[in-house]
């Protein structure tokens, strides 16, 4: 495996893997395009089997990282912060945080200009700001 496909690996799931740990009770396999959300599943999934284990991330074979229970609790975190009070009108102490969240990109179809939003109305897509060359709305990348 390239260094580069693990270093990759490190920045995707780095808030899952703890650098000072450096034994392990037992391996996760990955896929290549495997989600942070979806390995975090997986390894909450196998710490309430098996609370006190360390688990070793693989991918093709390759040591990514290892993670254990407190570290997958610190990287999921809790909404509205460790000192609300459940039910604390905004403040509420869900388990947690949303992960759901994807870029948008667009592209000039002039220039080829890009511009990256958090979400998008099919009614106010963003121009390019060189509007000489580019006429119209820049197009939605897929």
């Amino acid at each position: 495996m390239r260094d580069d496909t693990v270093a990759r690996a490190r920045r995707r799931y780095g808030g899952l893997i703890d650098p000072t740990l450096t034994t392990y009770d037992a391996s996760l396999d990955l896929a290549a395009d495997d989600r942070a959300e979806d390995v975090a599943e997986r390894l909450a999934e196998h710490f309430r089997r098996h609370p006190r284990e360390r688990v070793v991330l693989r991918l093709d074979g390759a040591d990514v990282g290892i993670s254990d229970a407190a570290r997958l609790r610190r990287a999921q975190g809790v909404a509205g912060g460790a000192d609300a009070d459940v039910g604390a009108a905004d403040r509420a102490g869900l388990l947690g945080r949303s992960t759901r969240f994807r870029a948008v990109g667009f592209v000039c179809g002039g220039c080829g200009r890009t511009a990256v939003l958090s979400y998008y109305d099919d009614r106010f897509l963003p121009t390019c700001a060189d509007t000489a060359d580019c006429p119209g709305p820049m197009e939605l990348v897929r």
